[in-house]
Formats: C-alpha cells, structure tokens, sequence
C-alpha cells in the first residue's frame, strides 16, 4: 500500500464492514456537514449515511464522470432541517466515500477520484454553475463549498486483492481492508488504514469506546482520556486468533519477487485473464433463435451490446469507471427481449456445483443503475415488507431482472474454473439445453383413478404417518391436523429442515377420538441422545402442553417450542395449498431415470398428502387437471397450479446430508418455460356440510382443465 507510517497508522478491526462501522460511529458530524457517495457503492458505505443523518448532516449521491470528477446523482437529502442559526461555519467536516472495485461488477474507478477533496482542499464551483437536478448528458458538477473541510474514504476491501491502490501517490483519509479478499484467510479480520488527520478528526468524534482504548477514565466522574494513535479506535480485545494466522496466510507472498505487493499485483493479473476469458466464452454462446445467451455488464469486448431499449439490455461498463477488475456480471436471456430469473439461475448453478453469486450483491446503486430500475423499485419493496433476495428475480409484469449473477475470480482462479462456469450456462440456457417440461395432453372424459396413500404432517417440516383412511377438515380445506403444528423459535418464527435437519427425521402421529379431537405424539429422531420417550400430548392437556418445549429443544437440538394452528385454519402451516397430490407414475418415471439414485425419488422427499395410480395414468397426467373428485364425488377440489419444487426435496427423510438429486433430474426435465421446477399439483378443496373421509383404494376422477 506504500502507506509510511510517518503518514498513516492502522486500526484492527473485526473486518472490513467493523471498518466503516467506526469511521461512521466516530466522524465528527455536524449539522452542515455532507457525506457524499458513489452509487457504486457497498451496502455497508451506504450505510455510513445512518451516522451522518442522524447528526443532522447531508447525505449526496454522486457518480464518477468521464473526465474524473464527480457529478450529482440525485438531490442532496436531510433527514431533519439545518438549523437556520447554523452557518457557513469554518472547518466543517465532510466525508466522500467510493470503491477501488465494485463488489457489483468489477468496475474499477480511480483512486485519485477524490484528489481535490483531500487534505481539505475545496473544489471551487465552475462559474455559472446551474442548480438544477442533472441529466444524463449534462449532469451537474459535484463541488465544495469554501468553508468545508473534505475526507476521503476509499472502500478497497475488493480493489486490493488484484490491484493495490498506492497511499504515497493517491493519498486518502480513510482506506478499508480485508485480509481474506487477498490472501484466502483469515476471516473475522479487517483493517482500517487512517491518516495522521484522519485520525484526529475520528479521536474528535468518538461517541463510544470500549476497553483498551482509554488511557484513563473515571466511574463516578466526567474523566475519560481516549488512548493516543490507533489504541484509541480499537475497542475490547483484538481478534487474536485471526492475528495469529495472517502471517500463515501470507506466507505465499513472502519470497515473491518484488515483494508482497507485486505478488498481489500479479495474481490480480491472472485473475483478470481468467476473467476475460469466462467473459468471452459466455459472450459467444447462443440461443435457439440465434440471439446472445447473456448480457454481461462489464468492460469486456462485445459486452456493450448497443441496444436502445430497457437500459438492463445494453451491458458494458458503467460511467466513470477506468478499468476491470477480475469479476463478470451478467444476466441471462430467455429470449430477445426476456431474462431469465438470477432465482433460477443460481438454484441450478447449485445443483451443478457451480459457485455463483446472484441478486444486487449487497450494493443496489450498481444494481439500480446497470438494470434501469431507480430508487423508486427499492422504494416500493421496502414498502411491501420485501427483502433483497425475495422472488424470482424478475420484475412483476415487466419481467426485467431485479438483479444479477456474478462470478467472482481470485488470484488463484484457472481456466478451468473460468470454462466451468461457460459449460453452465451452455448446458442449461444455450442452443440445445433442456426443454421445459413437457405436459401430459389434456383428456377430454374423465380419468378413473384410485388412491394409492394418504400422508399426513401433523407437525410442519416434520415427518408423518400414513394412514389407510383419514378426514378432510370441516367445512372445506387440506387433511385433518395437517401441519396442524409448528416447531418455532423464541420469536414464532417456524424452524426450518435445512437449519434444523433433527426436523425432518422427527416424526409425528395423530389419533382422532369419536369427537375429531387429536392425541398428537411426537417420536424423537432416530440416535437422539440422550434417548428420548415418545411425547403424546392428548387434547386440552395444558401440562403436556408445556412440557412440549423442553422435550422439542431436547429433540432438535436447538430451543424450540410447539404453535398450534390458529382455529379454524383451512392448512394450518403449509405454505401454498390445501392438498399437494403427486402421480405414481410420476415418481416411478423419475425413479427410472435416476437410475442408480432411484432411493431419491421416494414419496417422502415430495411431502405430498395424496398419491393416485391408475392402470391408464401416464406420468405427470396430473399437469392437465382441472377438477378432482374424491370419494365418489363427496369432496371435490379444483386444481390451483403445479408445486415448485426447491432444494428441500434433496434432503432425506432422516437427517442425513442432502445431496443433488432428485431436484437435479427434475431440473433436467421439469422446468417450465418461467424458470421453475415442478412436479405434482396443489389443490384448492371445496366447502362442503360434513367432511369427507378418503380412504386408501377409494376412487378419484379427474376432468382435464
């Protein structure tokens, strides 16, 4: 980093996001102070604004521009007025903020970006400068005032790991490391490189500090001496473990010609090669139709594709940046003018052991920019109680993509790494991938049928019993006591099987009196330990209630207590329907083409409530249904759409590790034309007087839709 230490020190931190977290906490904010940053920026630098908001300061987005200075992103915003008594005060201190390399795509922008601001060295604005919002031909310049005093903060957590900014040239205020991003380990440590102003400014602001960083401090009075240099900024115990194994870590780098730094400098080459070459191959790749499998959003050759519609579809490099650093952003195209879900193409990419990353990668400004979608998108999902990773990945009724897929090279990536990930999406996406699935052709008179079994889950991700006969709740809705439990957590919240894998080998069994009351016995996972009695809880027994709590924690191996679901619950806890109803001959195709793997298409891995047969019923017939009636039309349901099918169905019904399949051949055959993977159908089942009773062997008939 060429940072001398006549000129810098270095804070330990617990990484590089605890970095920026001080820089925040610890700025000397007033109400007139700015934070202006890149929208190009990580999660974790926006979240500095918190701070800065909070002391009444301004916070300014800004993008970088051709000619290497800054213009306004957006209006500068306040959360509370400025205080009409405060103005033009000298020394106001203000904090520019921007990556070395976005975590988004890999763009790389310069470190000298923030040269007229350091050293508190005001811009001076351009005569006649306008104040009127910017456009994006004519944006307005980002400029200081006379009486600010500007920091600078570069985010080089990403940037280091291939190309090292150097201090003694670029000079900055506040630089974030990340040990890991460069040398593979250790996790849990970061590094705040701070300048000697810097760290007076940060001593200035501290609102907090924590053992060892005080030289003195008094318990029943206002005396407290902040510990002078770095010792003052760093809180509690430092992250010794972490410490320790660094210089392991480095070791590589030890006897490199050049040293550390041209080490670094040389993997980072290698990783931009491999790079390229990922970036090259996925470039030439083609659709049926002829057209690009996907649009990369980088400065590789070919990537700007030139188009004048939705900006998501244009690719290449955003404004500003000067160069690329080892990572290739794209999205794939189901056709000219569709994408294809970063949903599905990272679920498939993880059947295919493919190490992807998709979504807005913890950074919605590169994401909002590259995509087209605005703050209006972000807006109206927090709105909505959405999280980043909610849906499919497309945007409702537009079908643009909410973001993107990302491949990540470090300096220790090959060319086979780079080929692995072009294979991928050849393999599922371009010319000859597999087709969606196919659909069973409509019958036009109804289908006589049997059921084969029943399966109730009285407890939600739990195992279940099979019963020859079992009722359908009153007055219309799934089987009775069907998921009619919850195992959650201190906050309600319901576990899950992929967390709690003790879950799904838990079983649970229902008897039912004269009256439809159910004697819930729960069953501990096989091998529990220590061993546990089976735990029957009979109805209205409020003592064998409680003791549920201590016997589930005992069993699953994490806190946990039993909800019932709310009275009158048409499905209790499932997810999506009423009734789930697989076909056997859908099971026993796929178990022919698992082959060897045949154990993975048991019906318990699907969780359905109804399996039908019939001498006549091909596979997936079930796809075409309409209308099912059971027991000689004393319920009927209507079918509502096909299941989706996620990873869960990997997991066997023990604890056992999950493993690829079955959802890796359903993949192969079972993905429809929206990208999802289906197999069986959710029915919707009628009100009705009295419950109906189905019965194993009873008949079914089903109309085509």
């Amino acid at each position: 980093m060429h940072a001398s230490p006549d000129e810098y020190v270095v804070v330990l931190t617990p990484g590089a996001t605890a970095a920026a977290a001080l820089v925040a906490a610890s700025f000397p904010w007033t109400p007139e102070s700015t934070f202006a940053h890149t929208l190009d920026n990580h999660t974790s630098i926006l979240g500095v604004r918190e701070a800065a908001a909070a002391a009444g300061a301004g916070v300014a987005p800004v993008v970088p521009t051709a000619g290497g200075g800054l213009a306004r992103a957006g209006l500068e915003w306040r959360r509370t007025p400025r205080p009409r008594t405060v103005k033009g005060n000298v020394d106001t201190p203000c904090l520019l903020a921007w990556p070395l390399e976005s975590n988004w795509g890999g763009a790389r922008y310069s470190a000298r970006l923030g040269e007229g601001f350091v050293g508190g060295a005001p811009r001076t604005p351009p005569p006649g400068r306008r104040r009127d919002p910017p456009t994006a031909s004519d944006p307005t310049p980002f400029t200081a005032h006379a009486h600010e005093t500007w920091f600078t903060l570069l985010d080089a957590a990403r940037g280091a790991a291939s190309a090292p900014p150097d201090l003694s040239t670029d000079p900055v205020d506040f630089c974030l490391l990340a040990p890991y991003k460069v040398w593979g380990a250790p996790s849990g440590l970061g590094a705040l490189i701070v300048s000697r102003r810097g760290l007076a400014a940060l001593h200035r602001g501290r609102r907090y500090w924590g053992g060892g960083a005080v030289d003195a401090v008094g318990a029943a009075v206002d005396v407290a001496a902040l510990a002078r240099g770095p010792a003052g900024l760093e809180d509690g115990t430092p992250p010794l473990a972490a410490l320790l194994a660094l210089p392991h870590a480095m070791e590589a780098d030890a006897g490199a010609a050049g040293g550390a730094r041209a080490a670094v400098a040389a993997g980072g080459a290698r990783a931009a090669r491999v790079a390229a070459r990922c970036a090259a191959g996925l470039l030439a790749l083609r659709r049926e139709d002829g057209g690009p499998v996907v649009v990369v959003y980088g400065d590789y050759p070919g990537a700007s594709t030139g188009e004048s519609g939705e900006r998501w579809r244009r690719g290449g490099p955003p404004a500003g940046a000067v160069g690329q650093g080892p990572t290739v952003a794209f999205s794939v195209l189901r056709s000219g003018s569709t994408a294809v879900g970063w949903r599905e193409v990272e679920r498939l990419a993880s059947l295919d052991r493919v190490l992807l990353r998709a979504g807005s990668l913890c950074n919605p400004g590169a994401a909002e920019a590259a995509l087209g979608r605005g703050g209006g998108a972000a807006a109206a999902a927090a709105a909505a109680g959405a999280a980043c990773a909610d849906g499919s990945g497309l945007e409702p009724g537009t079908g643009a993509p909410t973001g993107v897929v990302r491949a990540s090279f470090g300096r220790r990536s090959t060319e086979g790494d780079a080929d692995a990930v072009v294979a991928f999406v050849a393999r599922w996406f371009a010319r000859g991938a597999a087709a969606a699935a196919a659909r069973a052709p409509p019958s036009s008179a109804p289908v006589p049928l049997r059921i084969a079994s029943l399966h109730v889950y009285p407890v939600k991700s739990a195992a279940g019993f099979s019963p020859p006969s079992w009722p359908l709740r009153p007055g219309g809705g799934g089987l009775a006591c069907d998921r009619a439990w919850a195992a959650v957590d201190a906050g309600g919240r319901p576990l899950a099987a992929r967390a709690v894998p003790a879950l799904r080998a838990m079983r649970a069994v229902v008897e039912l009196d004269g009256d439809g009351r159910a004697t819930l016995t729960l069953h501990a996972p096989p091998g529990a330990a220590p061993p546990l009695k089976p735990l029957v809880l009979p109805p209205g027994d409020a003592a064998a209630a409680a003791a549920a709590s201590p016997w589930l924690t005992a069993a699953l191996g994490v806190p946990a207590r039993l909800q019932e679901e709310p009275e009158g619950s048409r499905r209790g806890h499932a997810n999506e329907a009423d009734l789930l109803l697989v076909g056997a001959p859908s099971l026993a195709a796929l178990a022919t083409r698992l082959g060897a793997d045949a154990a993975a298409a048991d019906a318990a891995r699907f969780r359905p409530n109804v399996v039908v047969a019939g001498p006549d019923l091909a596979p997936h017939a079930e796809d075409s249904w309409g209308r099912v009636r059971f027991a000689g039309g004393a319920a009927a349901a209507t079918v509502v759409g096909p299941c989706a099918r996620c990873p869960a169905v990997n997991a066997p019904a023990d604890a056992a590790p999950p493993s690829r399949q079955p959802l890796l051949e359903l993949a192969r055959y079972r993905r429809s034309a929206g990208g999802r993977i289906e197999f069986g159908v959710l029915l919707a089942v009628d009100g009705g007087e009295a419950p109906a009773v189905l019965r194993v062997g009873g008949a079914v008939e089903a109309d085509a839709a």
